[in-house]
Formats: structure tokens, C-alpha cells, sequence
């Protein structure tokens, strides 16, 4: 029974099965109760031969197969996947922003009204705003207040539409209206008389000295 041959085996655990059927057909002798002794020592020997037999079988290879072991995975992976936890990232910031943004209402069209927008830069805005900014020398009957003005951030350029209750002379003409504030300083006749008498005052001045006046002008340079 050393030997690891199956066929060995099998050929021994046949013979004993054998054996173990015929010992089991009651004889005369078993029946009276004479030969006891006889079969305690009979199945003492199977045993001992069974015994035998499943050690030599237990040191056989065993063959490895995955067919136990796919059942074994599915189970697992089903498990792994109910015992996963799902995580969800939502801090409590954003469920607060959340309830702040449902609370704030769009603005309506009445307090659009007090907040202008950012209005593009372009050239004819910058002259329309240097023509605000030295609106003082535009018009000799007009004075305004000297102060340090700067470009505001937000503004708006529209048109003045006058009322019904003004007066034809104080309305502009379509013919009148331009594009820019400089168009419309240039289209008018009264404007642009002051704007010339005005330059011609200051070339007279400046041509009247004629060398004391060039020399006057190196003098005060040299003082910066």
C-alpha cells in the first residue's frame, strides 16, 4: 500500500468492497452468535486496509482546476461590490451657496437702472471725454468748478431727448444731432467762430514778441 499507482488503489478498494459483501451474507454460525470474535477482527482489517487506502489517495497530486473557484469569485466579487461604500463629495459650502443662489433673485428692470455697465474704450469715447474733462474753455459764459476729474470706471453715452415742454429754440435739430460730441461741437457756426478767435488771440500773442518771445519760452524750459 506504499505505492502511489491509482490504479492500484482503485484495484485494492474494489477487492475490499468485494471482501465486505460476501463477509456480510449471514452464514449458520453468524446466526447462532459463535463467530463474534471472528468478525470484530474482520472489520478491524477493512479498516485498517480502508485507512490505508485514503492515506495513499491523500498523497496523490491533486489536479487544479478553477471550476470550484468560479463560483467562489462570482460570490466574492458580489460581496465586494454590496460591501463597497459610495462616497459622495459635497461639503457643506456648496450646500450653502446652494441656498443662498435660490434665495437671490434676478435683478429687475428698475434696479438695472442704477447700475451702468463698463462701456468700451474707443477713440471717439476718449475724445468725447477729453472734451468733458476741458469743458471749461468750450463756452466763455459757462464756469465750472475746478476739480481733479478722472474717467469714471462705469458710464453710459446716451442721447438727451428734450420734453414737450421745451422750447423749439433750446431743441436740436436732427440735422443738428451727431454721432460724437466732437461732431456736434464742429457742426455748430457759434462754436467754431469762439474756437477761432480764440486761436488767433493766442498766435498773436505768441508771434507778437517774435525772438523775446522764443527766448522767453528757452527760459522758462531751462527752469525744469
Amino acid at each position: 500500500m506504499d505505492s502511489l499507482n491509482v490504479d492500484e488503489l482503485f484495484a485494492d478498494l474494489k477487492r475490499v468492497v468485494a471482501e465486505e459483501k460476501q463477509s456480510d451474507e449471514p452464514t449458520k454460525g453468524d446466526v447462532d452468535g459463535f463467530h463474534d470474535d471472528k468478525l470484530s477482527v474482520e472489520i478491524d482489517d477493512k479498516t485498517e486496509q480502508f485507512q490505508a487506502i485514503e492515506r495513499n489517495l491523500k498523497r496523490l497530486p491533486k489536479l487544479q482546476t478553477g471550476f470550484d473557484q468560479l463560483g467562489t469569485n462570482g460570490k466574492q466579487i458580489q460581496v465586494e461590490e454590496q460591501s463597497k461604500v459610495i462616497k459622495i463629495d459635497d461639503p457643506i459650502y456648496i450646500l450653502e451657496s446652494r441656498k443662498k443662489s435660490d434665495k437671490v433673485k434676478p435683478p429687475t428692470e428698475t434696479e438695472k437702472w442704477f447700475t451702468l455697465p463698463k462701456t468700451e474704450m474707443t477713440a471717439e469715447v476718449k475724445r468725447d471725454l477729453m472734451i468733458i474733462k476741458h469743458r471749461a474753455a468750450l463756452d466763455p459764459k459757462r464756469h465750472y468748478k475746478k476739480d481733479k476729474w478722472k474717467i469714471p470706471e462705469r458710464f453710459s453715452v446716451g442721447t438727451i431727448i428734450e420734453g414737450p415742454t421745451e422750447f423749439y429754440s433750446s431743441r436740436l435739430k436732427n440735422k443738428e444731432r451727431k454721432n460724437t460730441m466732437l461732431e456736434t461741437l464742429m457742426a455748430d457756426d457759434t462754436t467754431n467762430k469762439y474756437f477761432k478767435r480764440k486761436y488767433t488771440e493766442v498766435q498773436q500773442k505768441k508771434t507778437s514778441g517774435k525772438k523775446a518771445h522764443y527766448n522767453a519760452v528757452k527760459d522758462k524750459r531751462r527752469k525744469f
